[in-house]
């Protein structure tokens, strides 16, 4: 059987030399403008003060060797007719282009030049020292900010998953929930932030409120959306093992082509306890 990537070089033309030229040229593209980020952060002179200027220098190195290695292996595969990997590098190299031209850009218009202010808006050299300087803090904050949200996710999903559920199965229920659903589907998340800051509970506590809020709206309508659109037509009663054991039965409805009687040989050797007939 032949996968998707085969079926797609089979119906492709084959590349012509200059294109395979042109694709080898987007591949290593991104080390030429990783390159120019390099030289304009080196050349170009600062308009304020930058301590510890190495800090953001190291990190474009870094992201140019790895692009080269990888830019290596995928030209070194696609030499060995080896293609999906080369054309994943081929796909991104573009994107890759545009990040590294972006860093220059941005370096350019707030350390170079001024034109974006600071410190309201620092340069990249700035942030990566400073987020240095307070990594532990980073950490401890990151971790404590992951803890409220799985907490509110999980609290939300929970809950949403059984008011979904039960909303889709029964009208009832849905009468009641629909005009809450409805109500608070236009109101935004953060809305409900100075109510949490009026009410007497804590920070943490209300912040997994919302998170949990906003899971549990999200949940409870993907969840009852799905079940209401199954075509309860697709479910009717099987009077024929309703007959064999005195006991109501659903199952799926039988498709066209189909025998009944493979059914009623499953139920029958199900009942005796047989693996099939």
């Amino acid at each position: 059987q032949l996968t998707r990537q085969q079926l797609q070089e089979l119906e492709e033309k084959e590349k012509t030399p200059f294109q395979k030229f042109l694709d080898c040229v987007i591949v290593l593209f991104p080390i030429l403008c990783g390159a120019i980020a390099v030289a304009e952060y080196l050349l170009v002179p600062d308009s304020f003060t930058n301590s510890n200027p190495n800090t953001y220098l190291y990190l474009l190195v870094i992201l140019i060797a790895l692009y080269t290695v990888r830019a290596i292996v995928a030209l070194v595969k696609y030499a060995m007719n080896d293609k999906p990997f080369f054309q994943k590098v081929r796909y991104k190299a573009p994107l890759h282009a545009a990040f590294f031209l972006l860093l220059t850009a941005y370096d350019y218009l707030t350390l170079k030049t001024g034109i974006l202010d600071q410190p309201f808006i620092p340069c990249l050299n700035s942030i990566l020292n400073i987020a240095w300087e307070d990594r532990e803090m980073l950490i401890v904050s990151t971790l404590y900010t992951l803890r409220l949200l799985f907490t509110g996710y999980f609290i939300g999903s929970f809950f949403g998953l059984i008011t979904g559920i039960t909303c889709g199965y029964s009208k009832r229920m849905r009468y009641w929930v629909d005009p809450i659903i409805k109500f608070m589907g236009p109101i935004p998340t953060s809305t409900w932030i100075p109510i949490m800051m009026v009410l007497p509970i804590t920070l943490s506590d209300g912040a997994v409120f919302i998170i949990a809020l906003g899971s549990w709206f999200a949940v409870t309508v993907a969840s009852m959306t799905g079940i209401s659109n199954v075509d309860k037509d697709y479910f009717e009663g099987d009077p024929t093992r309703s007959e064999i054991t005195g006991q109501p039965a659903r199952h799926a409805k039988h498709p066209a082509g189909h025998d009944p009687g493979d059914e009623y040989c499953l139920h029958r050797h199900h009942d005796r306890g047989d693996d099939g007939c």
